[in-house]
């Protein structure tokens, strides 16, 4: 008998193994940071943020959790925006730009990230509790999903946390493939 048998069994095997290690992720997931409601922040995106915000003020360079503070950031930015500017406390794109020094131009993920933390040091600032409960209630509602990568949404305390330090669990182990007898 030739090799073709083997090989016809071994590939759908492994086509099969493929979609269980993916099957954790659904396509909204796959290449997500973070997951809000049908909202997707790409890796792609938080990455861009973070190297925005560190070429644009050194200083952030220096905050640790850095990856976790500006994903929450983009997360909660629309509610947050929303919220400041509900309550006469609006956040141009200008005045994040203003706080990347060394960047005339940041990009858009950074100035999206800053916006968010702009919003939420104004808001707790002015003591807007009520404003911060109805960013913390959207949040909740809109579903926050965070990749391991990254941490986890904690939704009681309305941040991203640590979550195991090995983020890559290892799966079921690929189960021997069919081998065709003479």
């Amino acid at each position: 008998m030739s090799p073709t048998p083997v090989r016809r069994l071994a590939a759908p095997a492994m086509v099969a193994a493929l979609a269980l290690g993916l099957g954790a992720c659904s396509p909204a997931e796959t290449g997500a940071a973070a997951v809000v409601g049908d909202r997707r922040i790409t890796t792609e995106q938080l990455q861009s943020a973070l190297a925005g915000l560190r070429a644009g003020n050194p200083e952030f360079a220096q905050v640790e959790g850095l990856d976790r503070l500006v994903l929450f950031d983009l997360v909660a930015e629309p509610y947050l925006l929303e919220a400041a500017r509900a309550a006469g406390l609006g956040v141009s794109p200008s005045e994040a730009q203003a706080a990347l020094t060394q960047t005339p131009e940041a990009n858009p993920d950074a100035l999206r990230a800053l916006q968010g933390q702009i919003a939420l040091n104004k808001l707790t600032q002015a003591q807007k509790t009520q404003e911060l409960a109805g960013v913390g209630t959207a949040l909740r509602a809109a579903g926050v999903t965070v990749s391991p990568r990254y941490g986890r949404f904690d939704a009681q305390s309305l941040t991203i946390v640590d979550s195991q330090a090995n983020w890559l669990v290892p799966g079921p182990s690929p189960s021997p493939t069919a081998t065709a007898t003479p």
